[in-house]
């Protein structure tokens, strides 16, 4: 407490990250903090194997101005440095490696920080360890240039006791936040994340307003080659970034004022992956009525997506896109060999704009395509659509509720389909200004205005 104002205000050395209810109750008791020790050039060595038989080297209740720097550690069973209710604090140059054990709770970490705020971890290193760093129910913390080997329980983690404002930058291994179940809150915000590596990466419950610049997520033999980025889209900015395997993305709150931003990314996916619930089970009904071998990814949201000057490219000639979306935008694109597939059970919309380019060589799958008896609004244009077979579709549509207009949109190759009976009333099948070359194209039947084309050549 730095001031009292009046008889009913006072002044915390504290911004609460967290907005409060009306009437909340709190309660004060008076401590006389540790203040200014320093520990350093220390190593320490245990001995003792078993919870019962070990120390921590290094622990701070209360304390201001406390730091550690230069402490080495081997074996320590417990946390090496252990803070508790600490403010202004530093841990630099500091170690552990080889914890006997890493899957009891608290054991195996260098650094535990719980209600902690305004410190400062640099230039740390652990090597098969469970946590470099831990931060709980703690804020306005940095850490820097820290890096973790062998870290499959996570190097950098908070335990989702309203963690917030806290910064990561040149760091590596193994993060996550907010990840210990549902009785410790799963909750974190306005944490910023730069230049990190790593091969998973986990804030996928309730984390909100989380920035990501220049984060690199690759697969890593020593854990089973995963590479796995989950967010939860809460106000998450990524920029810069790079995934090889896994991306998914989930939205367990609604914290935030800002959208969810993407921008200058590159994600190389697994195949058969969903990018919002994980992998597909093998029964999913797509996979089950497509069995032969292919590369999907997944887009199961229930609300909107965009994306702008955004680069698709399958590995595999099967490879296709399963979108479930309510809304799906692709804004001055570039989709190749990428088959586009509605299949969600509500109405959707997908909209190819911006001169967009689709183009696919030899598959036995259309470009787009739907499945399911949703109502789907169908917006093409302006947009390209090549294809290098002749026998290749475009675009399949022979069942279902379709709202479909196609303008200034150029099909080149290949063939298209349109189904009378996927056109009968409320559907209508709409095309303005555009390009037919080397297209052999079935169309709805002329039944009545809802049919209509001009300035196409057919």
């Amino acid at each position: 407490m730095t001031e009292v104002i009046d008889d009913s205000h006072v002044r915390l050395n504290y911004r609460c990250g967290w907005s409060l209810d009306a009437g909340t109750s709190f309660h004060w008791r008076k401590v006389i903090p540790v203040e200014y020790v320093t520990i350093k050039n220390m190593a320490f060595i245990a001995e003792g194997q078993l919870p019962d038989t070990s120390s921590q080297p290094v622990v701070f209740e209360y304390a201001i101005y406390c730091d550690v720097f230069n402490l080495h550690a081997q074996g320590t069973f417990w946390s090496v440095i252990f803070r508790r209710w600490n403010t202004f604090f530093r841990t630099e140059q500091c170690s552990l490696s080889d914890p006997p054990s890493v899957s009891w709770g608290g054991a195996g970490y260098l650094t535990q920080q719980i209600y902690c705020q305004y410190g400062h971890i640099a230039n740390c290193t652990t090597s098969n360890a469970r946590h470099l760093n831990d931060l709980t129910a703690s804020s306005s913390c940095v850490v820097v240039n820290c890096h973790s080997n062998g870290d499959s329980t996570g190097g950098f983690v908070t335990h989702g006791q309203y963690e917030h404002d806290l910064h990561f930058s040149g760091n590596s291994g193994t993060l996550t936040l907010a990840n210990s179940g549902k009785n410790w809150g799963q909750s974190a915000a306005r944490i910023v994340i730069n230049q990190h590596f790593c091969s998973v990466f986990i804030a996928d419950t309730k984390v909100s307003d989380l920035t990501l610049t220049d984060v690199h997520i690759e697969r890593d033999p020593e854990q089973g080659n995963i590479g796995m980025l989950r967010l939860n889209c809460d106000g998450v900015t990524v920029r810069g970034c790079t995934v090889n395997g896994e991306l998914t993305l989930f939205q367990r709150s609604n914290r935030s004022t800002k959208m969810n931003f993407f921008e200058g990314c590159g994600f190389t996916l697994d195949s058969r992956h969903d990018s919002t619930n994980s992998h597909l089970a093998a029964d999913d009904p797509y996979i089950a009525s497509h069995p032969y071998p292919a590369s999907r990814n997944s887009l199961s949201g229930h609300s909107v997506i965009h994306f702008v000057r955004c680069w698709f490219r399958g590995t595999d000639a099967q490879a296709s896109l399963l979108i479930k979306n309510k809304e799906t935008y692709f804004n001055a694109c570039q989709i190749d060999d990428v088959s586009l597939v509605l299949a969600a059970e509500d109405a959707q919309t997908l909209v190819i704009n911006g001169d967009s380019s689709l183009k696919g060589g030899n598959s036995s799958s259309p470009l787009i395509s739907r499945a399911g008896s949703q109502a789907v609004t169908w917006l093409l244009g302006p947009m390209r659509s090549e294809v290098r077979d002749s026998e290749r579709m475009h675009i399949h549509l022979t069942d279902g509720i379709n709202y479909y207009q196609a303008r200034n949109a150029n099909f080149i190759q290949g063939r298209r389909k349109f189904s009378t009976e996927a056109f009968n009333a409320p559907s209508y099948f709409i095309e303005h200004d555009n390009i037919m070359i080397n297209v052999k194209s079935v169309v709805p039947e002329k039944t009545g205005p809802h049919i209509m084309v001009r300035n196409t050549e057919l």
